[in-house]
């Protein structure tokens, strides 16, 4: 009797034991929960705070665009599985919305990593077209298909998965250009790739 109430009472702790684990298991797993969620929605609220401060009223000054881009490359260079190239050519002092044009970069830099994944190759060149600066962000992903490309600039349009994109980015972009009265465009073919073209009026 002594054996199987020493058995039972064995029995009884390793269930409480494995109740608590599992309950432990589960707090945890909500907890992580919790804190993708509150991720997305610290995400979201930047997102349209930097879309609503984008109005043009950013302080204008003076710098040389080709260090300014190669400032932001420097963030993604080691991108885990991309290839990332440049050919700075423009070679000038700018006057226009540094922090706008920053995040310009950014935003279509890392919009090309996502549609590459790993194993693609992203390429940012830049050149001087008269009184304009050209930037251009190049990629080999799948292309975007023309129906879609329409609206690729429109605020919340997206064609990631669920809680992967906001549909800000390329937007932010535009607005960006219009604030300096430039013009951006996009190039794509099916399998081929991507490429991004903002002309900016904003030499000298």
């Amino acid at each position: 009797h002594m054996q199987s109430s020493q058995n039972v009472l064995w029995q009884l702790a390793k269930r409480v034991a494995e109740g608590e684990t599992g309950e432990l298991g589960r707090m945890e797993k909500m907890n992580a929960i919790a804190k993708r969620g509150l991720d997305r929605i610290a995400n979201l609220v930047n997102s349209l705070q930097e879309y609503a401060l984008s109005n043009g009223s950013t302080l204008w000054e003076n710098f040389h665009f080709d260090e300014m881009v190669e400032q932001q490359l420097e963030y993604f260079v080691d991108e885990p599985g991309i290839t990332l190239g440049a050919e700075l050519k423009a070679q000038t002092t700018v006057y226009g919305p540094l922090e706008e044009l920053r995040q310009m970069v950014v935003n279509l830099v890392e919009n090309a990593i996502s549609a590459v994944g790993k194993g693609g190759q992203i390429f940012v060149n830049t050149k001087v077209d008269g009184n304009v600066v050209v930037l251009c962000v190049r990629d080999n992903g799948k292309g975007i298909p023309p129906d879609i490309q329409e609206r690729i600039f429109d605020p919340f349009f997206t064609t990631k998965d669920p809680g992967r994109g906001l549909g800000l980015g390329l937007a932010l972009c535009k607005k960006t250009v219009d604030n300096v009265q430039g013009r951006i465009t996009v190039n794509s073919k099916s399998e081929v790739g991507t490429e991004f073209i903002a002309r900016l009026p904003i030499v000298g």
